[in-house]
């Protein structure tokens, strides 16, 4: 793959980089100079390049970031994960910073916002809100089409979280259960009521 990109062999650099995982680009990004990261990165499809992104270390980020458009660094923080996106955003400069927010959407901005607002070590600081979301008076059948969507985009698809016009908790619901599921049902009456839960602000070691 090195030496595909010495040569501008991008045909073939595509085909080889479509053979790799995401964590295993993000090795070999970092084993490159910064003009050879630029061009190897520049060719990922854009989720792809979020999930290289994300597991990328610092300094590699940065010059990504330097280098990259405004308008490609926007889409690469739209399809990161809400919480990685902020992680990444509380160790940047202010001036980096300033160019990946003004350019990504402005539900990504409150979320990333909504994140960082919180003490390090608190319970939320762990948490994430790329999750499923459902509604009490949905039938199982309603359910799965609106599961169906978003499920890409969400970091947690194992459980589905039932919420209230006010957006409070009211229960849990299995991925298993909800395929498993009569589709007629609604899902109020299947779902895992009261489910244990804790305050944004509790310590991290309590939740663990």
């Amino acid at each position: 793959i090195k030496e595909l990109i010495k040569e501008d062999n991008f045909v073939e650099l595509k085909k080889e980089i479509s053979k790799l995982e995401y964590v295993e680009i993000a090795d070999l990004l970092q084993e490159l100079d910064d003009k050879e990261q630029i061009k190897l990165f520049s060719l990922l499809p854009k989720t792809l390049a979020a999930q290289t992104f994300a597991y990328l270390d610092l300094e590699s980020q940065e010059t990504i970031v330097n280098e990259l458009s405004g308008n490609d660094i926007g889409e690469i923080i739209d399809e990161m994960y809400a919480d990685d996106a902020a992680d990444l955003i509380d160790e940047m400069p202010s001036n980096v910073v300033t160019k990946m927010l003004e350019n990504t959407t402005p539900k990504t901005r409150k979320n990333i916002n909504t994140l960082l607002k919180y003490p390090e070590h608190s319970a939320w600081s762990i948490m994430t809100v790329d999750f499923l979301e459902l509604k009490g008076n949905q039938t199982i059948e309603q359910a799965i089409e609106t599961v169906k969507a978003p499920a890409e985009k969400k970091e947690s698809i194992d459980f589905c979280y039932i919420l209230d016009d006010e957006r409070k908790l009211l229960g849990t619901l299995s991925l298993r259960q909800l395929l498993l599921a009569d589709k007629q049902a609604m899902i109020v009456d299947i779902m895992k009521k009261s489910p244990k839960h804790v305050n944004t602000l509790t310590d991290q070691e309590l939740v663990a």
